[in-house]
């Protein structure tokens, strides 16, 4: 039995766990599901719709006739949004790909500013050297690609 490592919310969560089994779930969402008589741990999509995208902690439990309980698995899970639910013009990328486009957008205006930092009153503001930008947007950029299945690939261009 194989917990997943990604779970969308809305959509049925079934798992053949066995009989006197419990899915404990905890972080993101709080859930207590227990196996049927067939030994199926089911969720409803109605149900899975309450809940909030982020990790969760999981224990799978096994109570014995005697009482004893025992762990058979454990670990983390990512229960991702239920996209149904999003509101028109919601933003869907990755925290990874927002950063990346944040850090882009400082490059692409810092050609007009040349100060390193600001003080005014008893505030103040520095910026990054845009030599540390260019290396976070390549660390960043990275990670992008790795997201998008293209980590470790380099594109050789051949003519014939």
């Amino acid at each position: 039995m194989r917990i997943p490592e990604t779970f969308t919310a809305g959509t049925t969560l079934r798992l053949r766990a066995g009989t006197g089994t419990v899915l404990i779930l905890r972080g993101a969402c709080t859930a207590d599901l227990s196996a049927d008589g067939d030994g199926i741990v089911l969720a409803s999509a109605a149900v899975t719709k309450e809940w909030l995208p982020g990790n969760v902690a999981y224990s799978l439990r096994k109570t014995e006739k005697n009482g004893d309980i025992s762990e058979i698995s454990s670990g983390s899970m990512l229960i991702l949004p239920d996209i149904s639910s999003l509101p028109a013009g919601a933003d869907t990328r990755s925290q990874n790909r927002r950063t990346y486009d944040a850090i882009c957008a400082v490059i692409e205006n810092r050609a007009s500013r040349d100060q390193q930092e600001y003080k005014i009153g008893n505030r103040e503001l520095k910026r990054l050297p845009i030599s540390d930008l260019l290396k976070l947007r390549a660390v960043f950029g990275s990670f992008v690609a790795q997201e998008n299945g293209r980590a470790g690939f380099v594109e050789h261009k051949v003519r014939f």
